[in-house]
């Protein structure tokens, strides 16, 4: 989606950043509103060719290189690494977290925007969250113990509210839940289809959490 909830948090947490790197930058919907909302400058790397040939046509620079390339030239030099929706589907997270913080300048920020594996998601029998699509879950416990591992300390983290996008998703992973427990007939159509319209006409969904964790931390020394 080219706006996404992480991506009005992030501008906050680049402001004022003079060099930012974001990893797996898609189309470079991020690339293109921290250029035209603070003037950054965002250099995006893509492994989708033709994501980068569809941003490109759109007038949006991004590169298709392997960290391990701008760590020869650029290590310690970003203020800033950003990676939304995409640690997940890494295959190697440690190997990839380490070249982040390699690449982050003392005191540069590690910002991350991660499917919350706490969330309704838990719920859910999703075959995309499953590798080869996702190849890790983050449950908030193991984002809080990233510091653990890596030279981070934490700053923040918050959490999505329930998008309406994710409304009909939410309302099914909760009801099959009940149905299967305690209610036998809590997920029947007319049920969810009611709840679904209390939701969105309400905006209670605002409330409720969504499935997005979005994390800052800094790099220490």
């Amino acid at each position: 989606m080219p706006e996404k909830w992480e991506h009005a948090q992030g501008l906050r947490d680049i402001a004022g950043c003079k060099s930012v790197l974001e990893i797996g930058s898609g189309f470079g919907d991020f690339v293109k509103l921290a250029r035209e909302s603070l003037g950054v400058q965002v250099q995006g790397v893509e492994r989708n060719p033709l994501a980068i040939q569809e941003a490109r046509a759109r007038g949006i620079a991004l590169q298709e290189v392997d960290l391990a390339e701008i760590l020869k030239s650029s290590a310690g030099t970003f203020d800033a690494v950003c990676s939304f929706q995409g640690l997940e589907h890494v295959p190697h997270p440690k190997e990839f977290l380490q070249q982040c913080c390699e690449l982050l300048a003392s005191s540069g920020r590690l910002i991350l925007g991660l499917p919350n594996a706490d969330s309704f998601l838990r719920l859910q029998s999703n075959i995309l969250d499953l590798p080869p699509h996702h190849c890790s879950r983050w449950p908030l416990s193991t984002v809080r113990r990233l510091p653990r591992l890596f030279p981070l300390r934490l700053l923040r983290i918050a959490l999505e509210p329930l998008t309406e996008h994710h409304v009909d998703g939410y309302v099914a992973a909760h009801t099959d839940r009940l149905a299967r427990t305690a209610l036998p007939r809590a997920n029947h159509p007319l049920v969810q289809s009611r709840l679904i319209r209390f939701l969105i006409r309400t905006g209670f969904r605002k409330f409720l959490e969504g499935m997005t964790v979005y994390a800052v931390f800094e790099k220490i020394g």
